[in-house]
């Protein structure tokens, strides 16, 4: 009876079935893969603006689900809410396995105990408010391309098409020294 109720609620809390079974089999414990993209130990001593549009378009494509070239905010409110689901999924295995402190594949009550709650969602309306100049509730490719080209001008101090290291370096001093400052 306590394995079905402990199954039922993990699977409430979004563990898959495959979760439940994987914790289930004592295999080895696995960390949670990170939701952010992966930054490389080793990245480009030069960020050109060309590749800085290329990912901000693939971004905007992910957001973009109907491919109308448009992001309505249900758009944005779906991707946002996809985010979270996954990243909570993630933690949420994460947490199974932290919490099973004897490694039986089942949580006691004590082990239950330590449970922590719901994540809070998003407000998406910071993120429509950044990119959605004209205020119709739908971000273009312009809008989007605009509000983000600000962020790669600030970084491109000598104004020459690119972001070096030293450029990236700045902007990081630079937004250290605003921080301590509040």
């Amino acid at each position: 009876m306590k394995r079905i109720g402990i199954t039922v609620l993990l699977a409430v809390l979004g563990y898959s079935s495959a979760s439940v079974a994987y914790a289930q089999t004592k295999a080895e414990k696995v960390p949670a893969a990170s939701v952010q993209p992966q930054i490389s130990p080793n990245p480009p001593a030069i960020l050109t603006r060309v590749s800085f549009i290329q990912s901000m378009d693939s971004e905007f494509k992910a957001r973009d689900t109907n491919t109308d070239g448009k992001v309505s905010r249900a758009e944005v409110e779906e991707f946002e809410r996809r985010s979270a689901l996954r990243k909570t999924q993630i933690d949420n295995n994460a947490l199974f396995l932290r919490l099973d402190a004897d490694n039986n594949g089942f949580l006691t009550a004590a082990e239950f105990q330590k449970l922590i709650g719901e994540p809070i969602l998003p407000d998406t309306g910071s993120i429509m408010q950044r990119f959605d100049k004209n205020r119709d509730q739908q971000i273009t490719i312009i809008e989007y391309r605009t509000a983000t080209l600000v962020n790669f001008d600030n970084l491109d101090a000598d104004k020459d098409g690119t972001v070096d290291q030293n450029e990236m370096a700045a902007s990081q001093y630079k937004e250290q020294n605003m921080e301590k400052n509040r």
